[in-house]
Parts: structure tokens; C-alpha cells; sequence
């Protein structure tokens, strides 16, 4: 494709059907990027950019700027299905890596999650390494199975006498992140010190914390002294196929894998829809993906649902 055929510029609000179009099908029907469009356009630390090719839409890629402004997290790259292996997508990066340099001039390093393992090795060769994985599996709630859910939200609510007993868990505030943001939790739990934010690898830090308790998602830890063992984010948004309930997990034993589970599962039961509610749940440690999809299965009675995409991410990090 000619360079001056493809133009490039940042997104607005007026923009929004126009991209969702475009967007028709990324992620099977998951695609988190509708309820969040207009929260991007606002958001200081987030520059949304779009590709346009005789005067249509035909990608999207976005920067959000993390870790005190010294770190971009690419997200949300797509290319309309009609224009995909024209190289758009490449041309699309390299503008976002521009405008971020000029709007964000003390960002100094970038980062991804890679779903696809064949493009890791050519990001090897661009200079970004693997700093971590998230482990991501996802159960579908459907609307006929309801009833049935919400028996299993009323004993989990009760401790689930099912169950051995489980550690107990609280829902913390911003008063309360003295607790969590302690460097043994972090040498415990995280690879490289990065914990997930909804598919956000971000640095285990207040001003990161803050920011998911600000937008929305709710934090869970156990109460143990003099630091805690476990915490996980929660947030539930729309889907264009339903609900989607997040769920990021940094535990390092199954113990606490299950008081998480079955905390996030009451939260998302209040979640009254007539639609499919689709609970994902992304893990930093691998070895825990299996008790995942167990107890998801067997005590929560929630069907595993195939992702549109490979449920191992790569995250990699390089000078930008």
C-alpha cells in the first residue's frame, strides 16, 4: 500500500458508531472497547489514534500512560477484517510510538500483551523482551441457567458449606492500600513486579492501584499481617454479546484462588441481566489456571467459554 493512501489522526467522540463498525466481531463478541470508547477519548493518560484509508476508518490502536508517565501499554489494536495483511496495523504502531513521544515526552519504555506467539520473536529483534505471562480463561453464564447461579451466589455468600473453610476476605479503599503495597507481596505474588489491571501488565504501585479503585474496579484481599497473601481486581462492563465480569488474580495457592473465586462470583450474580454474563478470569501465575477452570466448573456450575484468542498472553517491554 502507497504511504500517502493511509492517514492518521486521534480519535473523538464523534467517531464512536464508526469505529464500532469497524470493530464488528474482535474478540468473538467480548470486545471491551464499545464501553469504554468515550472513557478513553477523556482519560488525560490515554491518546486513542485511527487509521483512515479513503476517508473510512480502518484501525484503532491506543497508548495509556502508566507508571508515573514513564511507561506506555499499547492496547486495543484492530484492523477493519476487509483491510487486515496490508501492513495497516504496523504502520498504526509506529505512528502511536510518534505521538506518544510528542504528547508524552518523559515516557521512556512500552508495553504489550502479545496473544499471538509467532510475533514474539520479531518484537525480540525490535529490542522487547518477556517480562511476564497472564494466564487468561474465560465461563459463560447463560440467562436459562440463571436460577441455578443464583443458588450457588446464596451458599457462596454463606461461606459455601460445600467447601472447606476458606480465608476470609475484604473489600479494601484507599485507606486500606498500606496493607497490599508491601515489596514482600509484590516478591511473592508478581513476576518482575507487574500486576494485571484487566489486561493491564501495570507496576506494583500506588498511583496504580489508585487508578483501577477510581475507575470502578473493585479490590478483595485476605487480612493477613503484617502483609497480605492474595488481592484481585473486579469490574464488570458490556460486552456487545452480554455482560463481561473481570476478574485478575495474584494468589499463589488454591486456598486463596477459591475465597477469590467465590467473592468476585457473588459480585457478579448482582449483576441482573437477562444476557450472558461471561466471567474471565486472568491469572499471573500460571500454575493456577487449572484450579481455575476446576472450580469454576465443578463448584460455581459456570461453563467454559472458548476465547476468540490464544488464552496465554506474553508481555514484553522494551526501550521506546
Amino acid at each position: 500500500m502507497p504511504k500517502d493512501c493511509l492517514e492518521f489522526r486521534l480519535a473523538t467522540h464523534e467517531d464512536f458508531h464508526e469505529v464500532v463498525r469497524m470493530s464488528e466481531g474482535v474478540y468473538g463478541g467480548l470486545d471491551y472497547l464499545p464501553s469504554h470508547y468515550h472513557a478513553f477519548i477523556d482519560d488525560p493518560h490515554r491518546l486513542v489514534v485511527l487509521a483512515e484509508l479513503d476517508c473510512q476508518i480502518v484501525g484503532l490502536s491506543s497508548a495509556f500512560i502508566v507508571d508515573g508517565g514513564e511507561v506506555y501499554i499499547e492496547k486495543a489494536l484492530r484492523v477493519a477484517e476487509s483491510c487486515r495483511g496490508l501492513g495497516i496495523s504496523r504502520r498504526l504502531t509506529d505512528y502511536v510510538d510518534q505521538v506518544v513521544r510528542s504528547h508524552f515526552p518523559a515516557v521512556e519504555r512500552k508495553r504489550k500483551l502479545v496473544v499471538d506467539a509467532g510475533k514474539i520473536q520479531s518484537l525480540k529483534k525490535k529490542g522487547m523482551e518477556v517480562v511476564c505471562n497472564l494466564q487468561t480463561t474465560s465461563f459463560v453464564d447463560e440467562p436459562h441457567d440463571r436460577s441455578n447461579q443464583r443458588a450457588c451466589a446464596i451458599r457462596a455468600a454463606n461461606n459455601l458449606p460445600a467447601v472447606p473453610t476458606l480465608p476470609e476476605l475484604r473489600r479494601l479503599n484507599e485507606d486500606d492500600l498500606h496493607s497490599v503495597l508491601h515489596p514482600e507481596v509484590s516478591r511473592n505474588l508478581l513476576t518482575n513486579g507487574l500486576m494485571s489491571g484487566r489486561w493491564d501488565p501495570l507496576n506494583f504501585c500506588e498511583e496504580n492501584f489508585l487508578y483501577m479503585l477510581n475507575n470502578g474496579h473493585s479490590l478483595f484481599s485476605d487480612d493477613t499481617k503484617p502483609f497480605v497473601e492474595s488481592f484481585s481486581f473486579g469490574k464488570c462492563f458490556e460486552v456487545p454479546s452480554g455482560l463481561q465480569y473481570f476478574v485478575d488474580l495474584h494468589v499463589s495457592d488454591v486456598k486463596h484462588l477459591k475465597s477469590h473465586l467465590l467473592k468476585h462470583f457473588v459480585e457478579m450474580c448482582r449483576c441482573y441481566t437477562q444476557l450472558p454474563i461471561y466471567l474471565t478470569v486472568s491469572v499471573t501465575n500460571e500454575a493456577m489456571v487449572e484450579a481455575v477452570e476446576r472450580f469454576c466448573s465443578e463448584v460455581l456450575c459456570l461453563r467454559q467459554f472458548d476465547l476468540p484468542y490464544a488464552s496465554l498472553g506474553v508481555v514484553v517491554e522494551g526501550k521506546l
